[in-house]
């Protein structure tokens, strides 16, 4: 007499060095899959995009422009958007401990573009802001006029704006990034590594609220 197999029965199915519980209904199979596909978008396009977002977030700039992943970038975007890349016909699904991390260091490698992006914004708003006044300026000197009343106006409030009168601000910085400093020194160029920056953020444990920028 032929055995029934219980529709909700689960047996143990060997993926490389680990073993996950498979259900009839294909549901692991579909996740081996989905894990499988991981690693794929990982190691085929991530991991070569690795270094030219490392580029960015230190300030090498010249090294970012010159990178040969920022001049395949349209290869890695088309890679990305065809679902034949993520394919495996193999099957050959095998468990990688090092996954989680490589995603982690991808993480926070996009945090660390994206921290660079608002700096590099903030400094293009400011010479934007400086180009606009250069060129008030070369007005003011190829017009006679203007340089007259100009000089004039400088003269009249000249004492306004006396070294005598200079107010001195001391800057503040936020514990956190000073404690960066005193272990790693200034970032220069570049931002606070996301991974140093958050260890000495849990050290410290500031409020969430002190956290946002």
């Amino acid at each position: 007499m032929s055995g029934r197999v219980d529709g909700n029965k689960s047996i143990n199915r060997q993926i490389g060095n680990s073993q996950i519980a498979e259900s009839s209904s294909g549901q692991d199979n579909r996740i081996a899959k989905d894990y499988n596909k991981l690693q794929i978008l990982y190691n085929q396009i991530l991991y070569n995009l690795n270094s030219i977002m490392e580029y960015y977030g230190e300030g090498q700039f010249e090294s970012f422009s010159n990178s040969d992943e920022l001049s395949e970038i349209l290869i890695y975007t088309r890679l990305l958007n065809l679902d034949s890349t993520l394919e495996d016909e193999t099957n050959s699904y095998e468990y990688n401990p090092q996954l989680i991390e490589n995603f982690r260091y991808f993480s926070n490698r996009v945090i660390d573009t994206i921290k660079q992006s608002k700096s590099e914004r903030v400094k293009v708003i400011n010479l934007t802001k400086e180009n606009e006044q250069l060129k008030t300026y070369k007005n003011i000197l190829q017009n006679s006029t203007l340089l007259r009343n100009y000089l004039k106006t400088v003269q009249d409030s000249n004492y306004i704006f006396s070294t005598e009168a200079t107010i001195q601000v001391d800057p503040y910085i936020n514990p956190w990034y000073k404690e960066y400093i005193n272990q790693y020194g200034s970032p220069g160029d570049g931002v606070f590594n996301s991974e140093r920056l958050a260890d000495i953020i849990d050290n410290i444990n500031p409020t969430d609220d002190q956290l946002i920028l």
